[in-house]
């Protein structure tokens, strides 16, 4: 649902220092997602037939984000994007009752993931930024296997605060990054177009220096093949806690990929194969295996889960939603060899314009059984995942 809001332009102007003749644009978006989900916990060994971890067979929890957005003249942008979340109930299932933990009931959290100030000067192509940031390139089109990312799916769930600049020269950008902090994390990335191709060189310093190269092409109609490589100074980023450090230095990943949408199917396939030096062979995984239940637990609970395969091969299929579609779908498999493999799906629709459900399962199978696998889908505490969700949207917006 959109809806116009009447703020006075010429307030906000004067209260910005502007003149009341320069546009003033800004629009606020809310999403409310009510959601559910239950797992099935394993009981194919010690740690999860204890369920040590304590992790709740169902929880429901309310989240609201709030994107609230201001342009002055095409030259000063801020954004800002609050987060309300919520854990409204949980426990544990008995049979076909739900049984509610009074622990895992909470009051309602707002936190700023991301907040943005930008100052546009386009004379001389150049704009700045500072805010709590999420800096990115590279390739990326199967979450999280982007050899740049050195964490697991909940890296960059918040921003850093950050300043930085960009500049366009033609067909080449220039963007960098740095973290105001003592010991901050530092970002740096050129990029060039020639023609159908986009080519560039990254240098990111966090957890270690690292440097590296990304590539796409369009190969014709329907068709985009990228690759990606990163030399990164040291792998104990995949330390196991717990076990003492595998002293790994410099280590290499590497990603490539072939992106299709064919005519008329409605829809988009990827496939990406990832390869990390420093990911976990045989032996860390049986290292794990051997600890007491307790330490694996702790372990488990920071365990960058999807990112410590030194193999994975991933497929990722989405439709191509068209304006006023009414569902859309996506799904991913990823198989670490020699024997992990790992699914998740998702379906989306929409009710009404401004109110939407959405249900989404994710697995994990150890193909040759929690006790034999050599992969890290041995050591998920779930086997499968079921989550529900109701939305609701409110898009205003002031001057177009």
């Amino acid at each position: 649902m959109k809806a116009r809001v009447t703020l006075s332009a010429a307030l906000l102007a004067a209260v910005l220092g502007s003149s009341a003749q320069e546009p003033i644009f800004q629009s606020i978006r809310i999403d409310a997602t009510q959601s559910a989900f239950a797992r099935v916990l394993r009981e194919d060994g010690p740690l999860n037939a204890g369920n040590i971890l304590g992790l709740p067979e169902w929880r429901s929890s309310l989240e609201a984000e709030i994107e609230w957005n201001i342009d002055i003249a095409h030259r000063v942008r801020v954004s800002a994007l609050p987060l309300v979340s919520w854990d409204q109930a949980g426990g544990s299932v008995e049979g076909l009752a739900f049984e509610s933990s009074a622990s895992l009931a909470g009051d309602p959290r707002i936190s700023l993931p991301q907040a943005e100030a930008w100052l546009s000067l386009p004379e001389i192509g150049m704009e700045a930024v500072f805010g709590k940031l999420k800096p990115e390139a590279g390739t990326n089109y199967i979450e999280p296997m982007s050899a740049v990312r050195p964490r697991g799916r909940e890296y960059d769930a918040e921003g850093r605060w950050m300043a930085g600049i960009f500049l366009s020269m033609g067909d080449a950008a220039l963007e960098a990054y740095c973290e105001t902090a003592q010991d901050p994390e530092a970002f740096a990335c050129l990029s060039a177009l020639f023609g159908d191709h986009e080519a560039g060189i990254l240098w990111r310093r966090a957890l270690g220096d690292c440097a590296g190269v990304f590539w796409r092409s369009q190969l014709g109609e329907g068709m985009i093949a990228y690759a990606e490589a990163a030399l990164r100074e040291k792998g104990d980023f995949l330390d196991i806690p717990g076990l003492p450090g595998r002293g790994i230095g410099w280590n290499a990943d590497a990603l490539a990929g072939l992106g299709l949408t064919p005519r008329d199917l409605g829809l988009s396939l990827y496939i990406e194969y990832r390869y990390r030096s420093a990911g976990y062979g045989a032996s860390d995984y049986a290292a794990l295996n051997g600890l007491p239940p307790p330490l694996q637990g702790a372990a488990l609970s920071g365990l960058s889960f999807l990112q410590t395969a030194r193999h994975a091969i991933g497929i990722h299929a989405m439709s191509e939603t068209a304006s006023g579609g009414i569902l859309s779908w996506s799904a991913t498999g990823f198989f670490f060899p020699p024997d992990g493999l790992d699914l998740s799906a998702r379906v989306d629709a929409k009710i009404a314009e401004s109110c939407g459900i959405g249900a989404e399962f994710s697995a994990a199978l150890p193909l040759s059984g929690a006790g034999n696998a050599a992969s890290e889908t041995a050591f998920r505490p779930e086997a499968l995942n079921i989550a529900i969700e109701l939305r609701w949207s409110i898009d205003a917006r002031e001057g177009e």
